[in-house]
Formats: C-alpha cells, sequence, structure tokens
C-alpha cells in the first residue's frame, strides 16, 4: 500500500469505525427506548456494518483483482490474498491504487448515507422492525 492510500485512509478514519459503531449503536439505543435490546434493525445494522469493514479491509486486495483484470490478466487466490500482482506493471499499479481509493470513499458515502437515514427516520420506524 502506498503512501497515498494511507493518507486517504487517515482522512476517511471518521467515516469508517466510529460511524459504523455509532450506527450500531444508535440501532441498539433506538430499540432499548421501545424496551428491546435487540431488534431487526439492530440486526441488520450489524449486518451493514461487518459488510462495510470487510470491504474496507480489503480495499487493495479488491483493486488488485481489478488491476489484473482490467489489463487482461487473471489475478490469482495469492494475490488477493496479498494485495500484489506478481510483476505488476506501474499502470496495474495505478489501477489498483484508483480503484481502492474509490472502494473506500464508497463505503465512506455509504456509512455517511445510513448515518443520515438513521438520524432522519422516526424512532418508531426503527423499533417496529
Amino acid at each position: 500500500m502506498n503512501a497515498e492510500n494511507l493518507v486517504l485512509r487517515d482522512l476517511l478514519v471518521p467515516f469508517s469505525h466510529g460511524l459504523w459503531m455509532s450506527l450500531i449503536g444508535g440501532a441498539i439505543w433506538i430499540a432499548r427506548s421501545g424496551g428491546k435490546w435487540i431488534s431487526r434493525a439492530v440486526i441488520g445494522y450489524f449486518a451493514v456494518v461487518v459488510v462495510l469493514h470487510t470491504i474496507w479491509d480489503y480495499a487493495a486486495n479488491i483493486g488488485a483483482v481489478v488491476a489484473a483484470f482490467v489489463t487482461g490478466r487473471p489475478a490469482t487466490l495469492a494475490e488477493f490474498n496479498d494485495a500484489w500482482i506478481v510483476g505488476e506493471t506501474v499502470g496495474q499499479l495505478r489501477i489498483q491504487d484508483i480503484t481502492s481509493v474509490i472502494v473506500l470513499i464508497a463505503v465512506a458515502v455509504v456509512a455517511v448515507v445510513l448515518a443520515k437515514r438513521m438520524w432522519q427516520r422516526p424512532p418508531t420506524e426503527l423499533v417496529s422492525s
């Protein structure tokens, strides 16, 4: 992972772990206001957070697979696991970087949209689900 990717991850931190935990905490808080500890909304937000976190962690790996695919070369499982293309070119490295940046930004946008949606919904909608 290059320096630009690390800087981007640092800039997006407020839109990752903290926001994800806020989504789960908000869902639990709303469920508690309805007298429950858990609801379908809590389970749903938890599942979404797990998926977002997984995609966040594998952004560079996804970038490696996309770079291999775009350049017409099949990616191996080892390359996916290592987020590294054997014999990569500068072009493949750029494609990997751009793809991983797009993935990180997309994950952050999804988290912000979910937080905004939770904030704007009446608590009764989340408790009843």
